[in-house]
Order: structure tokens, then C-alpha cells, then sequence
């Protein structure tokens, strides 16, 4: 964010915003005296995101596939398709659980900070859970979303 100020490169609301998250959590950390509230304060975030994603597949909006129509086109007719419709509320419902598996098992491993031993643990222990469960996800997801299209096209020859 400095580097933009100095060459007087427009800096975006999100960056201030984060910049002011971070600034605010080290805050808090430094002021509490233990590194585990730094870690929590974005969990929480986390957690508010899994509620939305669990609220978007109720209001029959998912918010997964608000976020894949941001990166990939997808025809009309293929969104109106009940499967393709019936994958998206599955799929923000996987990922509303991820998110909230990842944040209970940060928390958790923060909170009960001896089973990690030092920072240096959490972070190994929470880095490493956090990548198989998301990663385990991505690759579900992925594989799940070609065979849905595979059907589709199959279906449609």
C-alpha cells in the first residue's frame, strides 16, 4: 500500500481495509500479549463467510456458483438445468462446511495451543490441515463440476 502511495498509484478500498484488519489484529495481539487472538480475529470472518454460503443455498442463490460465473461463462440454458442447479447448492454447501472445518480446527488448535507446542507448530499443524481439507475439496469439486458437465453434454447428443 505504501509502494502505491509513494508512486501515487491509485490504492483500492480493499486495501485500506485490509491494511487497517491486519494493523488492528496486531494490535490486539500485542495488547493481549499472546499470538493466538491474531489468528482468531479471522477465523471469526470465516466463519460469518460458511453462515452466508449456508444462507445463499436456502435462498436458493448459491453463492458458488455466483463466484464460478466470475470466472467461467456458462450459457443460460446450462444454469437454468436443475442438475446444474442441484450441483451448485451441493457444491456451497461443501464449501460452507470446509470453510467452517477450517476455522473451528484454527481456533481450536489457537485455543489448545499446547497440542501444537510453539507458533512455529500451530502454523505447521494449521497449515498442513487446512491444505488437505481444502485441497480435498478443490479436487472434489473440480472432478465433480467435469462430470456434471460430461453428463450434460451426454445427455444433450
Amino acid at each position: 500500500m505504501i509502494w502505491r502511495l509513494i508512486r501515487r498509484i491509485k490504492v483500492p478500498a480493499t486495501m485500506f481495509l485490509a491494511a487497517f484488519a491486519i494493523t488492528v489484529r496486531a494490535i490486539v495481539a500485542f495488547w493481549t500479549g499472546t499470538w493466538m487472538w491474531f489468528f482468531i480475529q479471522p477465523e471469526m470472518g470465516t466463519i460469518c463467510i460458511s453462515i452466508a454460503f449456508l444462507a445463499s443455498v436456502r435462498l436458493n442463490k448459491p453463492l458458488v456458483e455466483k463466484l464460478t460465473l466470475d470466472y467461467i461463462h456458462l450459457p443460460s440454458a446450462v444454469l437454468k438445468h436443475e442438475r446444474v442447479r442441484r450441483f451448485f447448492a451441493r457444491i456451497t454447501l461443501l464449501w460452507a462446511f470446509v470453510l467452517l472445518m477450517n476455522s473451528t480446527l484454527s481456533i481450536f488448535l489457537a485455543v489448545y495451543e499446547s497440542l501444537a507446542g510453539t507458533l512455529a507448530g500451530f502454523m505447521l499443524l494449521r497449515t498442513s490441515a487446512v491444505a488437505l481439507i481444502s485441497g480435498t475439496a478443490i479436487t472434489f469439486s473440480i472432478i465433480a463440476f467435469k462430470r456434471l458437465l460430461h453428463r450434460l453434454h451426454v445427455a444433450h447428443t
